[in-house]
């Protein structure tokens, strides 16, 4: 397992051999000008980011499609049905595809694999058989169930049991910074999201915890020209009582909840985290959450998010207490 997780590709190929088999994990700077040919693409889903970098949002999706332009011949290729931007993108390269024979599956849809609602939460349905709900599973939120789905159509490829599948899946710690729980300090539940750094992100946080009652929210960043509309919206969904806002997007928020008669939560500006955690530890009631999820890059307050997790983590420890 190498790539963008944090191990290099170049510092394994010394050791490569015919029968090691590489999953990568690729950036769309990397995919920008990749010409690498692998067996098997796996794609999860489009939405914009790295705009700043890539000049707009439809030369970011034309990066992220070079993975699927450079498949093999005869190789294959598994997306995300449920996606429609993707899909609509991947459908003018399906001639060409075609020619060199690629086999394509798509994932999250009626055919072979989906997400249904079982109970009132999410279950994954392979082949007309429940595996499991996502009651079941460390990891929580709709999205991770349907990254699961595409990781069911690679173990498919390799023929690993279902039962072993599940297993694993069930067994899967979450990641640092990815809906983290810090822990409960007076009462209060304290979520590290800090990964999350677009607008997409931070609502699907939202999704995945809604259900615990979300009643602060520390949100704001870097601005890279991201729309807030619809995160708003989210927000209002779920009911976010507290809104808490770092800079320098956080100020771009609040300015568009002012303008919505409909949602007015209480808004709160911030300059550093510790000062974020005591306004949260104030506002936010015993069995309540508070969830750090940006919503917008980093690197105007921190080196990057994990350093931003690892403060927000650091300052619930201390101030918790």
């Amino acid at each position: 397992l190498v790539g963008n997780i944090g191990k290099p590709v170049l510092e394994f190929l010394a050791e490569d051999n015919a029968e090691k088999l590489y999953v990568m994990e690729i950036s769309s700077y990397q995919l920008e000008d990749f010409t690498g040919n692998p067996d098997m693409a796996v794609m999860l889903s489009f939405f914009p980011e790295h705009m700043d970098y890539h000049g707009g949002e439809e030369p970011y999706y034309q990066a992220k499609l070079n993975l699927a332009r450079q498949i093999k011949e005869g190789g294959i290729l598994i997306f995300n049905q449920g996606s429609e931007i993707l899909k609509n993108h991947l459908e003018d390269l399906m001639p060409a595809l075609e020619k060199k024979a690629v086999q394509i599956i798509p994932y999250n849809n009626d055919l072979n694999s989906r997400l249904i609602e079982v109970e009132g939460e999410w279950a994954l349905e392979i082949d007309g058989d429940i595996l499991f709900r996502e009651s079941d599973l460390l990891i929580k939120g709709k999205h991770n169930l349907e990254n699961l789905l595409a990781v069911a159509e690679v173990a498919r490829q390799f023929q690993i049991d279902w039962k072993i599948f599940a297993k694993v899946a069930k067994e899967f710690q979450p990641l640092e910074h990815r809906l983290e729980l810090v822990g409960k300090f007076k009462g209060i539940f304290f979520y590290n999201d800090a990964i999350s750094t677009t607008p997409e992100s931070t609502m699907a946080a939202l999704d995945a915890l809604h259900k615990n009652h979300i009643a602060t929210l520390i949100v704001g960043g870097m601005d890279r020209g991201y729309h807030f509309e619809k995160l708003i919206e989210k927000m209002a969904e779920v009911k976010v009582e507290n809104l808490i806002l770092l800079p320098d997007t956080g100020k771009k928020i609040a300015k568009l909840i002012k303008t919505k008669n409909d949602y007015q939560p209480n808004l709160i500006e911030c300059s550093n985290l510790e000062e974020c955690v005591k306004k949260a530890l104030e506002m936010t009631s015993a069995g309540q959450v508070c969830l750090l999820s940006c919503a917008a890059p980093s690197y105007n307050l921190f080196k990057n998010f994990e350093e931003r997790g690892k403060l927000f983590k650091e300052a619930v420890r201390k101030l918790g207490q």
